[in-house]
């Protein structure tokens, strides 16, 4: 049986509120069978309606030309999507979906049907609605199972934990640790 394919997101945002915030640096990683088919990384504007809370730009290191600057969200869908449809039809597997994977998954995920909607899109044809990963659910079930000893399950405290080499609050860079991190959960789950 093959492996799934993950597809690992992480967003950084303007805020914390998708009905209020925007998307304005997006990375993902594209793998199956822990070898990544692809991986890309790009800021994004945001649309004009869409607010921004001067401490969350403070926290990622965004102005606000660097925001203006980057590609618009409808390119950044069409860019999710083509890089889809390329690992899918690249791909022996009869997958029609991928499975998105991410540290404090339903925050981004949140932003990304927030993103499809204003753009009329259809990005969850591509994705596994059903089946989803989340590291930080992970990792709470196993502090829970006591298989791990941390005080929180951000991730920044579990890249410590693990020695995963992270500069947090940069999409790609998060979503790099994640999917290491992700490796070391499959593997202590699978023992």
């Amino acid at each position: 049986m093959a492996e799934p394919i993950f597809f690992y997101l992480d967003f950084e945002t303007s805020g914390l509120d998708p009905a209020k915030h925007g998307i304005i640096q997006a990375a993902w990683i594209i793998e199956r069978d822990r070898e990544i088919l692809n991986e890309n990384c790009f800021d994004v504007a945001l649309f004009p309606e869409d607010n921004f809370d001067l401490k969350a730009l403070e926290i990622n290191k965004f102005t606000l030309e660097r925001i203006a600057a980057g590609i618009a969200g409808t390119k950044l869908l069409d860019l999710i999507k083509t890089s889809i449809l390329d690992t899918l039809f690249q791909s022996s597997t009869i997958e029609k979906t991928l499975i998105p994977v991410g540290h404090n998954l339903s925050f981004d995920l949140s932003f990304l049907s927030a993103l499809n909607k204003k753009c009329n899109a259809n990005i969850w044809y591509f994705l596994n609605a059903k089946k989803q990963l989340c590291t930080c659910s992970m990792a709470r079930w196993l502090a829970a199972a006591d298989l791990i000893d941390v005080p929180d399950c951000k991730l920044e405290t579990l890249c410590k934990y693990y020695r995963i080499p992270l500069d947090a609050h940069d999409a790609m860079n998060d979503i790099r640790a994640t999917r290491l991190l992700t490796h070391i959960f499959l593997d202590i789950l699978q023992e």
